[in-house]
Parts: structure tokens; C-alpha cells; sequence
């Protein structure tokens, strides 16, 4: 009889609340939150690597592209493509991380320029996970500029 007293004196009185922890509905509320958040840093985290990727294979198209331009410009005259041709060049070993890496080449006389040609270098390429099916968005860099020779001045 002595316990029952003892513990009778620690009980709530009626209406209020003592510490009895958290309830399920508690529990998994806060899970809900904390997975929702999880998801969101897990989005986050995957768009900014894809950007990043993006901008790497942006920068390496535009470099193989400007190098195509400048063997060209650099090169014989007679190796630019003839008036409304467009000529398939051979990528080079670095284009081989874009998929399907094209390189064309085109080029026409310059009006009131004598001996001035505009050369136009493009680079197609395909977006990594398309793995080349087809309807799927080609991405695109145009290198272009005046070619002369200085000897038709």
C-alpha cells in the first residue's frame, strides 16, 4: 500500500499533460519534412552537376571548333571549300568526348573585298544522353570570320 501511494502522488492530475515523448503522427511529420529536404539538396546537387557538364562540353566544342577554324585560315587557300560547298572535316582526337561530333566547313566570296573569302566553321554534336536517337536536339558551334589573301590585294 505504501508504493500505491507513493506512485498515485506522481501522476498528472486530470487535464494535464506530462512528459510522455512524441507521437507517431509527430514522428513521422518530421520524417516527411526531412525527406522532402533530402530530395530537394538531391535535385539540386544533380541539376548543378549536369550544368557543369554542359558548360565542360560547351567549352571543349568551341575550342575544337576554333582549332578547325584556324587550320583552316592558316592553311593553303586552296584548301577552303569552294563557293557554296560544304566540306566534312576530320574531327580530331579531342572531339571524340562529344557524341557524334560533325565538322563542316563552307565558304564564300566577300562582296567589295577583293581576295576576301567568309569562312564559316561548324560543330554539331548530340546532348550525352541522347546516345544518338534520333529527334533529339543537336547542339551547335559556328566559328566564322574573313579570310584574305594578301596576295589578290
Amino acid at each position: 500500500m505504501a508504493c500505491a501511494r507513493s506512485c498515485e502522488g506522481t501522476r498528472p492530475a486530470a487535464g494535464e499533460q506530462g512528459d510522455r515523448g512524441f507521437t507517431l503522427v509527430e514522428i513521422m511529420c518530421a520524417f516527411v519534412v526531412v525527406a522532402m529536404a533530402t530530395g530537394m539538396v538531391v535535385s539540386l546537387l544533380a541539376s548543378s552537376r549536369d550544368a557543369a557538364r554542359r558548360t565542360v562540353e560547351t567549352r571543349l566544342a568551341s575550342s575544337v571548333a576554333q582549332g578547325a577554324y584556324e587550320r583552316l585560315r592558316s592553311g593553303p587557300r586552296d584548301a577552303l571549300p569552294a563557293d557554296g560547298m560544304v566540306v566534312e572535316l576530320p574531327p580530331p582526337p579531342e572531339a571524340g568526348r562529344l557524341d557524334g561530333a560533325r565538322i563542316t566547313a563552307t565558304s564564300r566570296p566577300w562582296p567589295d573585298v577583293p581576295g576576301a573569302r567568309h569562312l564559316v566553321v561548324t560543330l554539331e554534336w548530340l546532348p550525352p544522353r541522347a546516345g544518338g536517337r534520333p529527334g533529339t536536339e543537336t547542339r551547335r558551334i559556328v566559328r566564322e570570320g574573313l579570310v584574305s589573301d594578301a596576295r589578290a590585294r
